[in-house]
């Protein structure tokens, strides 16, 4: 596990662990006003690491196995979820940290091989 991932990953045990915003002002340190910007922006969103080591923030209802993409025209990446029966459901969109402003797609730029696949959705 890279040092990044294993960063992250104690980061979102932290965030995770606190069940609410501090209540009294004077307790609220600068970790503390961090975490309550997160907590406070995080509402019904969850934190996540891909397979690639990317950290994201996507529906509260993620879970493993569900498919981080980039859609051919949309602004954002989102997250689907395979039926079993060839379609997907669309789960949401999501933030990516890397992947936000076609980085994963400039290795692709001059080559007619791009990675692509048609989807269906359901």
């Amino acid at each position: 596990m890279s040092e990044a991932v294993a960063s992250y990953r104690s980061d979102l045990e932290y965030l995770l662990a606190r069940p609410h915003l501090p209540s009294d002002p004077q307790e609220v340190d600068s970790a503390g006003t961090y975490v309550a910007a997160v907590t406070l922006m995080s509402d019904f969103r969850r934190l996540f690491i891909t397979h690639q080591g990317y950290v994201g923030i996507g529906p509260n209802v993620v879970r493993k196995g569900d498919i981080c993409c980039i859609i051919s025209g949309c602004r954002v990446p989102y997250v689907l979820r395979s039926t079993g029966r060839g379609s997907y459901l669309l789960v949401g969109e999501t933030y990516i940290q890397g992947a936000m402003s076609g980085e994963l797609l400039r290795p692709y730029r001059w080559t007619l091989s791009r990675p692509y696949r048609k989807i269906a959705l359901e």
